[in-house]
């Protein structure tokens, strides 16, 4: 049993309004407060509606960014003792370096709230004790475009969602190709994998949410008469893990995609995993996904048949993916950061 020298009390919180429990960087942050509770740290999600001692805590973890971050850290720099750590989480795969760098340093306006959240991080970067990355190439877009030092940046991978995954029946898996995600969200580019899917024949399934009558007339129209692509819906835990279970491979060719948490998660399923080249998420397979160009359906579609007939990652990729990732180790590393401080 390890034992901790230090116990410190820790509060997480978002600097934006969200209505949104399932989404990404929600669920972060319920991990966490989960993970660093798990280590016998006292840690809690922040709200507005409870009274809260500042001067007792260590640290608060703003994850995110917003049109209020600005008003959280002069804020919370009125207590001496408690320390800030930024989570940005930047998703700018779509971007170059440069441009983001630009927008960053320079446009933005307090008056005139252009580009407010990115100028506001800038202004505010020397409040923070240290910066948390998910990949080397978030990382990279912290230190180039917002001036921090690299030894201020901090890499905590995304960890594991889903805990105690049963040992896996890889002659189950069907000819299957999952996608999960907010399928009207561009970034997801789920109309360049539809497409992919009737040109190269591949039995492509959608689960995931879409909201009102144009969102879905907007899929059926994508997916006309093709017979070997079904939406499925929104999936419940259970039912998400039984997809997981049959399907052979989980395509993510997302244009923009910080981490991809359900290729992870579908991956300790016994899923091949066809990812976008784009961006930091590859760094989390190690060579072991096959990389796609997002932007080419020939790419998209070469790719998923390759992971589908040829790929042989699995069962190894699966096991790798729960050592590396593991809310346990993820939440030690995110620990002694916070220990060096």
């Amino acid at each position: 049993m390890t034992v901790y020298y230090l116990i410190m009390k820790i509060g997480i919180t978002i600097p934006y309004a969200s209505v949104n429990y399932s989404g990404g960087i929600n669920v972060q942050c319920r991990m966490w407060r989960d993970g660093l509770r798990a280590l016998g740290h006292d840690c809690i999600l922040l709200t507005p509606w409870e009274k809260y001692d500042y001067n007792t805590y260590d640290y608060i973890i703003i994850v995110g960014i917003g049109k209020i971050l600005m008003d959280y850290v002069k804020l919370f720099q009125q207590f001496d003792n408690l320390k800030l750590i930024s989570a940005p989480v930047i998703d700018p795969n779509d971007q170059p370096l440069w441009k983001f760098k630009i927008l960053c340093k320079y446009y933005g306006s307090r008056r005139l709230r252009i580009n407010k959240p990115l100028h506001d991080l800038y202004l505010c970067r020397n409040d923070f004790a240290f910066f948390l990355a998910r990949s080397d190439f978030e990382k990279r877009y912290i230190v180039d475009a917002l001036s921090v030092p690299e030894d201020r940046v901090k890499i905590v991978p995304i960890s594991m969602r889903l805990d105690n995954v049963p040992p896996i029946d890889m002659s189950q898996k069907e000819k299957i190709c999952l996608h999960v995600s907010r399928l009207t969200d561009k970034g997801k580019n789920v109309a360049r994998l539809i497409e992919a899917a009737k040109k190269y024949n591949f039995e492509l399934r959608l689960a995931g949410t879409i909201h009102g009558e144009k969102e879905r007339n907007w899929l059926n129209i994508l997916i006309g008469n093709s017979k070997n692509i079904k939406y499925i819906g929104w999936l419940s835990e259970d039912e998400l893990k039984n997809e997981y279970k049959k399907a052979k491979v989980l395509a993510l060719p997302s244009i923009i995609e910080g981490v991809g948490m359900v290729a992870l998660e579908a991956a300790v399923y016994g899923c091949e995993i066809c990812l976008t080249e784009l961006g930091g998420p590859k760094e989390y397979y190690d060579g072991r996904a096959v990389l796609v160009n997002p932007y080419d359906i020939d790419s998209i579609g070469l790719g998923v048949l390759e992971a589908m007939n040829d790929k042989k990652a699995q069962p190894e990729l699966g096991k790798y993916i729960m050592e590396k990732y593991s809310v346990t180790s993820c939440m030690e590393r995110l620990q002694n950061f916070m220990k060096e401080y």
